[in-house]
């Protein structure tokens, strides 16, 4: 549904990293403890984080660092609608985890719910997850 309200800008590296920094503000303000209260973060909402691939790394790059928020890249995961291009590229730049929003079982319904589907069908799809590297043993 975010979809049709259309592209205005994609987030900067410092404002993907800026969000949680504030979520962690707020959460120590209402008393969770520890420096950091977040502890899995997920790139998902409005706009599709592979299309804003540099930022989206750059920001992974922040939070990953120990001069940074330190978390660790068994805790992020990135949500995809199916970029299939940049899902392998992405398996292959870094070691956080990767959600599909599937959304539908056949190519029909997909292609009415997310228009991804008309470039990139269900299949293309599920032949760039299966290159994904595994990340099954990082619970």
């Amino acid at each position: 549904m975010t979809a049709t309200m259309g592209l205005m800008r994609n987030l900067t590296a410092g404002e993907i990293c800026d969000q949680i920094y504030r979520v962690n503000a707020d959460l120590r303000g209402l008393g969770v403890p520890g420096d950091r209260p977040l502890t899995n973060l997920v790139y998902m909402g409005m706009g599709e984080p592979l299309h804003n691939y540099d930022n989206v790394m750059r920001s992974l790059e922040l939070l990953l660092s120990e001069d940074g928020a330190n978390f660790s890249h068994r805790h992020i995961t990135v949500s995809t609608s199916g970029l299939v291009p940049n899902i392998v590229r992405f398996g292959e730049d870094t070691q956080v985890k990767l959600a599909v929003s599937l959304n539908a079982t056949t190519d029909e319904q997909r292609a009415r719910l997310m228009p991804v589907d008309k470039k990139w069908d269900i299949a293309a799809l599920l032949d760039a997850v299966r290159k994904f590297p595994s990340r099954q043993g990082d619970a």
